[in-house]
């Protein structure tokens, strides 16, 4: 029922990688006399990541692709009331860095919500909260975000809405097929009314298109959104507890 939900807005390659990446998870729970959704936890999730690290010797890139791919899932199985509420905001996904390396940790979310509460006291509404608050609460890829034009929110109804501009910059990974609209919570629609009323500079891209997120030097670029989901997620920025490289400890 996912992938024939999900087939009539990703491309044939995307429907494909899902249904080979669910199939070893949903084979994996079957083996465990697990045949029901509603006895999906968080701890199985994780019981699974740590089976296929050790038994597949997965690249971290592997790992979180089919992390994502598993919380998609989860989330869509929410929507139809198949999984416990919010499960999906409880699956850990590594965080990649600027050049898809991964950290040696996790974003699960007591992190995020770390994060956020950090970023939300000492700089609220500044472009890095409301990025990051935007791609933890959308679930979105990066150039998602990057691509959303002050006109794709409406503050009325409260949502945002994701489309592909090839044209003008900003081509989303599945084209047409990701067009789409996407509701957001109260919290997200209340700071990102704070953001266009009081924050985000009055800019325009090369296009002339106004960007969501700005900088003063048009629309913010997708290696600084990168850049925020790594420095951000680092323990030093939210705890005070900094890596042991002692990378980017400003």
């Amino acid at each position: 029922m996912y992938l024939d939900d999900r087939r009539s807005h990703q491309s044939k390659a995307t429907t494909t990688a899902h249904r080979s990446r669910l199939s070893s998870f949903v084979n994996w729970l079957d083996e465990r006399g697990i045949d029901n959704l509603n006895e999906l936890t968080g701890r199985l999730v994780k019981e699974y990541k740590l089976y296929r690290r050790e038994e597949s010797d997965w690249a971290p890139s592997t790992e979180k692709s089919n992390l994502d791919t598993i919380r998609v899932f989860v989330r869509w199985a929410e929507g139809i009331e198949a999984v416990e509420a919010n499960l999906s905001q409880r699956i850990q996904s590594p965080v990649l860095n600027d050049d898809e390396n991964v950290r040696h940790t996790e974003l699960d979310s007591e992190t995020a919500e770390k994060v956020l509460s950090n970023l939300e006291t000492y700089h609220y509404c500044s472009t890095q909260h409301v990025t990051l608050a935007l791609i933890w609460h959308t679930m979105c890829r990066r150039s998602a975000v990057h691509a959303l034009d002050l006109k794709d929110y409406d503050p009325k109804d409260q949502h945002l809405r994701f489309i592909h501009r090839p044209e003008s910059g900003t081509p989303l990974k599945n084209k047409e097929k990701s067009n789409r609209y996407m509701a957001v919570s109260d919290s997200i629609a209340e700071l990102l009314d704070d953001w266009i009323a009081n924050k985000r500079p009055e800019v325009v891209d090369e296009y002339g298109r106004k960007p969501l997120l700005s900088s003063k030097n048009g629309r913010l670029h997708k290696s600084t959104i990168s850049g925020y989901a790594y420095k951000y997620t680092q323990p030093c920025k939210y705890e005070g507890e900094c890596p042991v490289d002692g990378r980017d400890q400003q």
